[in-house]
């Protein structure tokens, strides 16, 4: 951390002393050293009362989305009984109720219960030094003003069906390429 922002200072450094070409061309450079909002954290989704804590900071106005991953499994039955658990775009599969709050610079941003259900789309991701092929499942999806941020989601039910399933919180910077 400490290495990435003396890297952007030096950057910022050069973009003050350099001509407008070289400006342009340091300041690709410096939005290169900043990093995107990608966060996963486990949790166990067949257990009421379990919760994860994010705390972020945002310094630019964008979509971000929280959502419920679950491994998909390797084997190819395994993968076809999960999916139907899951879901898809269409049915709602098992639900899995969580709640989502959000505080920004210390005031209530948002306080919901909410039925996630489905899956839209896949998502692998390397987590602990091996990749995992998992269904994705939206909680929500905001446009968020810069400011600090602490979010807690917290799993309100026993949801026994997905014993064995290894499910994870994610939280991204969500721009989609309609």
């Amino acid at each position: 951390m400490h290495l990435e922002i003396h890297k952007v200072y030096l950057i910022a450094k050069y973009v003050s002393q350099c001509g407008i070409k070289n400006r342009l061309i340091a300041l690709h450079l410096l939005l290169a050293c900043s990093k995107p909002i990608d966060i996963y954290k486990p949790i166990d989704v067949t257990k009421s009362g379990q919760s994860i804590k994010i705390d972020f900071e945002i310094s630019k106005k964008g979509n971000y989305q929280f959502a419920l991953l679950f491994d998909k499994g390797d084997d190819y039955e395994e993968m076809k009984r999960r999916l139907e658990l899951f879901g898809d775009i269409d049915r709602n599969g098992i639900i899995t109720p969580v709640s989502l709050q959000i505080v920004k610079d210390g005031k209530v941003f948002f306080d919901e219960k909410i039925n996630a259900g489905g899956y839209g789309w896949g998502r692998t991701f390397d987590y602990e030094e091996r990749s995992i092929t998992t269904a994705v499942r939206e909680i929500k999806t905001f446009s968020l003003p810069p400011g600090r941020y602490s979010v807690v989601i917290t799993t309100l039910e026993d949801v026994p069906a997905f014993n064995g399933i290894e499910s994870f919180v994610e939280f991204i910077h969500y721009d989609p390429k309609i």
